[in-house]
């Protein structure tokens, strides 16, 4: 019989003495891959049938190197959760177990029945507390602006920040008793898909593409982290009497700005002179790279074009993997 308490505060023990030997910076994305890295283990994506993902301990048939091998047709967000199980089974586990080979991660928010025995128990909530230390959730949910009660529009975008998935979000909020039972068995009825759809000016390029919504009200979040063909939507305060208009600085070199758009907040109703309406200015993530996207207010007509408000987002588009083999870099 698994013990369900056991495995989560055994899991979250190991997981805050590695952030503390690793040192993590607990304000940022968790870089899963760079931990492994660290920890001098190999890494390797391939497309693994029925396989989430496999730890395999130092041996003669590794070079007397342990690794882990994750499937590289899976989502980003299933990718992490993987190499953070994997990384869960080597620093607990280690050469002890063998070679463990993961039909299925990210289970405990899916189906508590998917899991095998204590070690995987451990292993899936070792990888939710490495992704998601109390920490980091407690960052984000500032930086965002969320409080009390989430929606789940606001449980979707802090997963996009933690780099997790939605359901894994949601489990973990509960964990943490950030939301109440109720509340997660209703927000769990709510699908990513339908989130997505409320989000999305054009959408992304594919189902498993994200769509990131950033405001000015979560500035303070201003680093992105998105994969090649998401959506990213920004959306600033502009009052069109005034004459001052949202734009870019310069073209972005990783990004493509796909739409600019001004919305009245005064559609439907009667309209008022000097009301602000918002500029919803709209980037499909094009190439993987890191730069700071600029804007800036200004009058178009002006000279100098003296900006009166600017606004940066840091952006790491990151690429989708789908090689035989990526080397930790």
């Amino acid at each position: 019989m698994i013990d369900y308490q056991l495995a989560n505060v055994e899991a979250m023990k190991i997981a805050v003495h590695l952030h503390r030997r690793l040192e993590t910076d607990l304000t940022m994305q968790v870089d899963v891959y760079s931990a492994i890295e660290a920890l001098d283990v190999d890494l390797a994506f391939l497309p693994l049938a029925q396989l989430s993902g496999a730890y395999l301990p130092a041996s003669n048939e590794t070079g007397g190197r342990p690794g882990i091998l994750i499937n590289s047709k899976h989502p980003r967000s299933r990718q992490r959760y993987s190499a953070g199980h994997e990384l869960g089974h080597h620093v607990r586990d280690g050469a002890r177990l063998g070679r463990l080979v993961d039909r299925d991660t990210e289970v405990h928010a899916r189906s508590a029945a998917l899991v095998k025995d204590q070690t995987e128990a451990t292993a899936e909530a070792f990888a939710a507390w490495f992704l998601m230390p109390r920490a980091l959730v407690a960052h984000f949910l500032r930086t965002l602006g969320i409080g009390g009660e989430p929606t789940a529009m606001q449980v979707y975008r802090l997963s996009l920040s933690l780099g997790t998935s939605y359901v894994a979000a949601l489990e973990h909020l509960h964990t943490l008793r950030v939301v109440t039972l109720p509340v997660r068995n209703r927000l769990a009825k709510v699908t990513p898909r339908w989130i997505k759809s409320q989000l999305a000016v054009h959408g992304p390029a594919d189902s498993w593409g994200d769509v990131w919504l950033v405001t000015e009200d979560d500035h303070p979040r201003s680093f992105l982290s998105p994969r090649s063909g998401d959506e990213i939507v920004v959306e600033l305060k502009e009052v069109p009497s005034s004459g001052y208009v949202w734009d870019l600085v310069e073209p972005p070199n990783h990004l493509e700005m796909v739409a600019s758009e001004f919305e009245d907040d005064a559609a439907g109703r009667v309209q008022v002179y000097g009301g602000e309406g918002r500029r919803r200015i709209v980037f499909r993530a094009a190439r993987p790279g890191h730069e700071r996207v600029k804007l800036a207010m200004s009058r178009p007509w002006e000279p100098n074009r003296q900006p009166v408000r600017s606004f940066a987002l840091d952006v790491r588009v990151e690429p989708r993997i789908e090689t035989a083999l990526l080397p930790v870099v």
